[in-house]
């Protein structure tokens, strides 16, 4: 067993104020991040809502994988030459090196769960 795991405890998370921020019209909520208390940089797990035709800019995360969990609605995800329409309970996985973007579709507004590694929240915050 990894001796760094046995040193991080166990915690419970709700979407807060204080752990959220808006990025390009939606709200991202961090319930997990990849800070030595939380999840010692092996994981992060964020909630995404968006309202319908969000769309981040095209990108590419060159240390980390990502995945992404569709709470509620649908979005469209461009991961290099592929799209993928993703529903309600519908998961996608992106490998590092990908260029990506998404799209949310419906309804007016939008829930979707993004995991992914390293600290990336670093990477869209304003």
């Amino acid at each position: 067993m990894n001796n760094i795991s046995l040193t991080l405890k166990a915690f419970k998370r709700a979407p807060s104020q204080d752990s959220s921020t808006w990025y390009m019209g939606s709200l991202m909520t961090f319930l997990a991040e990849c800070k030595d208390k939380d999840t010692n940089g092996s994981f992060a797990l964020s909630e995404y809502n968006a309202k319908a035709g969000n769309e981040p800019p095209l990108h590419v995360h060159e240390r980390e994988d990502e995945l992404y969990y569709v709470l509620e609605g649908e979005i469209d995800a461009f991961v290099g030459d592929e799209v993928f329409r993703l529903k309600t309970g519908e998961s996608l996985f992106l490998p590092k090196g990908k260029p990506h973007s998404s799209l949310f579709v419906l309804p007016i507004f939008g829930r979707s769960s993004y995991s992914y590694l390293a600290e990336w929240k670093d990477t869209f915050a304003p």
